[in-house]
């Protein structure tokens, strides 16, 4: 994130996660990433299953408050 805030000067970073993957869940949620939506998406890698994406958002003025702490 420092490198998109600092050195890129984005505005905000998204990213996101199946909802079958806690994982990955767990280090969004600790980065700092505030969920914003969900959506069904069909995976043909995986048979054509319909899952859940889980998609999240920081701000670089929430990146800069926390780094400030």
């Amino acid at each position: 994130m420092r490198h998109g805030f600092d050195d890129l000067d984005l505005e905000r970073i998204w990213c996101g996660h199946f909802d079958f993957n806690d994982q990955s869940r767990r280090v969004v949620e600790k980065t700092g990433f505030t969920h914003v939506f969900t959506t069904s998406q069909q995976l043909t890698r995986l048979d054509g299953r319909t899952v859940q994406s889980l998609i999240y958002v920081v701000t670089k003025d929430e990146y800069e408050e926390r780094r400030a702490q």
